[in-house]
């Protein structure tokens, strides 16, 4: 499907459709404009079970290329960040080439119903194969986990460790 662009200003909406992952708008600087024409941008899922992360491409001479490496003009062995945490926006002021320790430190939590939630997550869930509430809490993608008799314990813990944090009972 071609993708729709509009030059608004100095920024430039592009629609990207992907029958796997949605209707999303890309974010480019309407300088870098050029450097996509004729071109089709396409989107793919890039993370782990518990933290995927929407990426675009951009098909060249039949092979896929990360649209912010296209961007940015770098294939090097280091990685591009985006500084906001959405890999939607790939204006020039969003990326900057670092490596992979300095880029997990600006890391972000996916989340169900938005891109982005603060950095903690909470889940409750009995186990029954050894009769315990099991809480785990997500600390910028990271599990962390302890067992409790009770329910109520397990609740009380994390809420006085952790008073913003968001809840999710598993059933």
């Amino acid at each position: 499907m071609k993708n729709e662009f509009i030059i608004k200003g100095n920024v430039t909406e592009i629609t990207v459709i992907s029958k796997t992952y949605g209707k999303h708008i890309v974010l480019i600087d309407t300088s870098d404009l050029p450097k996509l024409e004729g071109k089709l941008i396409g989107a793919r899922a890039k993370g782990t079970k518990h933290h995927i992360k929407i990426y675009f491409y951009v098909m060249l001479n039949g092979k896929s290329i990360q649209l912010h490496k296209y961007i940015l003009g770098y294939y090097g062995n280091e990685v591009i960040d985006h500084l906001n945490g959405k890999p939607s926006d790939n204006r020039n002021k969003n990326l900057k080439i670092t490596t992979h320790a300095e880029n997990s430190k600006n890391r972000k939590v996916n989340n169900y119903e938005s891109n982005i939630i603060p950095a903690l997550l909470i889940e409750i869930k009995w186990k029954k194969s050894i009769q315990r509430w099991e809480a785990r809490k997500m600390v910028y993608g990271k599990f962390y986990q302890k067992r409790f008799k009770t329910k109520h314990d397990a609740i009380i813990f994390f809420s006085v460790a952790e008073p913003k944090a968001i809840l999710r009972f598993i059933k």
